[in-house]
């Protein structure tokens, strides 16, 4: 059986919700579903697949999650997959979020079996309703606008079943992938 391990930082529960979705897919799978704190280093280590889900803070990684992830050794060979959440409804925003993914699945020489992400709403508008108190640019004041907007009630249940679609998607190609490795296609 294909040992899977699903690891998410959630800040405000957006991405817990899809961390959920996904897990509802993978758990007859024997897949294991962990908060970023609750994980630990032999889960991963003797994990085939891991699937890391995180919010973009910043457009970087959290801290909290490449914490543990550097913890484990280098020759990790695990079969990844990727899934996160935004609330800025830019996709300047989050555009460079992907190559930080994809940086990091290249300094660890992991396979990367997929990507999915969605809108999360975002939750702090205190901050937001202070943001736009300051003189800010037009366009400044508009994206800040459409973020309360636009980011309320996600992830709604079409993108808690698009999460649940990418599963099952990245399932198959792990299960492709280890059929193939030992020689069973």
């Amino acid at each position: 059986m294909i040992k899977i391990v699903i690891i998410y930082h959630s800040k405000t529960g957006n991405t817990e919700k899809i961390a959920k979705a996904i897990h509802s897919e993978l758990e007859r799978e024997g897949a294991i579903l962990k908060k970023v704190d609750e994980v630990t280093v032999s889960e991963l280590t003797d994990a085939d697949m891991v699937v890391f889900g995180s919010p973009v803070h910043f457009k970087s990684i959290p801290i909290k999650l490449l914490s543990v992830i550097k913890k484990v050794p280098d020759r990790i060979q695990w079969k990844v997959a990727w899934f996160y959440t935004f609330s800025i409804p830019d996709p300047d925003f989050h555009a460079g979020y992907e190559k930080r993914i994809q940086k990091f699945i290249d300094e660890y020489k992991l396979e990367l079996l997929g990507i999915f992400k969605c809108l999360g709403e975002f939750k702090e508008e205190q901050l937001v309703n202070k943001v736009l108190t300051l003189r800010l640019s037009s366009k400044q004041q508009d994206l800040g606008e459409r973020t309360l907007t636009e980011s309320k009630g996600h992830p709604d249940d079409s993108e808690i079943e698009q999460a649940k679609r990418f599963a099952l998607e990245i399932l198959r190609k792990i299960q492709f992938t280890s059929h193939k490795k030992y020689g069973q296609i």
